[in-house]
């Protein structure tokens, strides 16, 4: 095969510090796996146990590492942003960011069900890999300018206005949703 549909999704060569570090270290995740999800759409020549591998991948990841990311920052950060005097322009980033988180999820729920039929062999699949192509594009634009928005304005805003306090009580959320110590 020409196209690998395993990526590496090694972890950090050291653990995260603060939140912010920890959230990003999800958007390069959140990246691996739109990559992979590209790659799979390109795959029509692969084989019928690695593209059954890359969905279940792409399936666990979307429907459970996703989900932990989207509720770190609908649950933990933007309720703690909310309570600070923030600028208009920052206000309007936040509610962005949920607003993105919206449409992403609606996108993400489309693309997993197409991801589930291609855990099956190829021949009762419904449509060619290919079909793949456009709605994969269509979310990887998406998240980029949703992680663009959240690295460039709501994570530096965070780090600065939040104090050390919430940072920690952010940073001990985040790692209790994903069952560590915090």
């Amino acid at each position: 095969m020409l196209v690998p549909l395993r990526l590496a999704t090694a972890a950090s060569p050291t653990a995260p510090e603060t939140p912010f570090d920890m959230l990003r270290d999800c958007h390069g995740r959140i990246r691996t796996f739109l990559a992979m999800g590209q790659r799979l759409a390109e795959a029509d020549g692969a084989r019928d146990e690695e593209v059954a591998d890359a969905a279940r991948r792409l399936v666990r990841y979307f429907t459970l590492g996703l989900d932990k990311h989207v509720a770190d920052e609908d649950l933990s950060l933007a309720p703690r942003l909310r309570a600070l005097p923030l600028p208009p322009e920052a206000r309007e980033a936040l509610e962005a960011m949920q607003a993105q988180h919206r449409v992403i999820d609606t996108r993400v729920e489309r693309l997993v069900a197409r991801w589930r039929q291609l855990e099956a062999p190829a021949a009762s699949r419904p449509t060619p890999l290919s079909a793949l192509r456009e709605p994969t594009e269509t979310l990887t634009q998406l998240m980029e300018t949703h992680l663009q928005l959240e690295e460039r304005v709501l994570f530096p805003l965070a780090s600065r206005m939040l104090a050390p306090q919430e940072q920690q009580a952010l940073r001990a959320e985040l790692r209790a949703r994903r069952g560590m110590q915090p």
